[in-house]
């Protein structure tokens, strides 16, 4: 399975608040015509938080239309009834041949046969095959729970899932997570981007939530081919743009900092829904000197 990067999509508001699809169409555009092949819309990046439900459509319908290539449309956190109704709707209305969707499990852990039950009858009721957002949950008997290569691997052999977008808290267990999946599963690896993906992949990663490849993708593209004929030197030189890049977006908050950067290169996130921290001075130089820089490096 080739290596990839997977743009995630946010949304982007007029300076009223209400949802704008022109700019989305515009950055979904600029993607495409720049080689990204998938991009996927996301609880975090796409802020799912401050959206109603028929929002969540209009966005994932907008990306699903507009993007000629592969597309993972993210589910809400929604009991059963309500994540298989958010799935017809968008296979009865604008989901294509390349959409999946991508569920995130509503309620905390007790036990794993209820988390296989759940996923099993999404897939049943809908024909889908799914990815699972396997972001670590509370854990309803205390403290947090990360899933595990079982669960995943249990889903993957019935059929239900073909794919995970990978979220573990700590970089060492998640190593031995992905390492214990099945080697055909599509695993999309977040919180980290390239770095984390240059360490997963020798665990059987194949897939990074994109980092500075929102920005520039060619960074992001390039990386990926290069891991097919390793030329060490010039994947370094990469790491290391990336590096810069989250010195500085980390500093300020990444979701933060990605909708000021998308905003100041022109693609879209011009405004801010509230509750929302302010653009302020201080921000706004440091993030715009970290891209000037960057761009001179590229």
């Amino acid at each position: 399975m080739k290596y990839r990067t997977v743009v995630p999509i946010p949304p982007s508001y007029t300076k009223e608040g209400a949802l704008d699809l022109k700019p989305i169409k515009e950055y979904t555009g600029f993607l495409y015509s720049r080689g990204i092949s998938d991009v996927m819309t996301t609880a975090g990046t796409s802020q799912f938080d401050l959206l109603s439900l028929d929002e969540v459509h209009k966005l994932n319908k907008e990306v699903c239309t507009r993007f000629k290539k592969n597309v993972i449309l993210g589910v809400p956190p929604l009991p059963l009834k309500g994540t298989t109704d958010f799935i017809k709707q968008s296979l009865y209305e604008y989901a294509g041949d390349k959409t999946s969707f991508m569920v995130l499990y509503p309620e905390r852990h007790y036990d794993d046969d209820t988390i296989i039950n759940f996923f099993s009858k999404v897939h049943e009721q809908t024909g889908c095959l799914l990815y699972i957002h396997a972001m670590w949950m509370r854990s309803g008997l205390g403290g947090f729970w990360d899933y595990t290569s079982k669960v995943i691997n249990t889903l993957y052999d019935k059929g239900v899932i073909k794919g995970i977008k990978e979220e573990h808290f700590d970089l060492g267990k998640a190593f031995n997570f992905v390492r214990g999946l099945d080697k055909n599963m599509d695993v999309i690896v977040a919180g980290g981007s390239m770095r984390r993906h240059q360490y997963l992949r020798h665990a059987g990663a194949n897939a990074f939530l994109s980092g500075i490849g929102s920005i520039f993708p060619k960074v992001e593209t390039d990386y990926a081919q290069l891991l097919e004929h390793p030329s060490f030197n010039v994947v370094d030189k990469y790491l290391n743009l990336e590096s810069k890049l989250f010195d500085v977006f980390m500093k300020h908050g990444w979701h933060r900092s990605l909708r000021y950067a998308l905003s100041w290169e022109g693609l879209g996130c011009d405004h801010d829904r509230e509750p929302w921290s302010p653009r302020n001075g201080e921000f706004k130089g440091d993030i715009i000197a970290c891209l000037e820089e960057i761009k001179n490096e590229m």
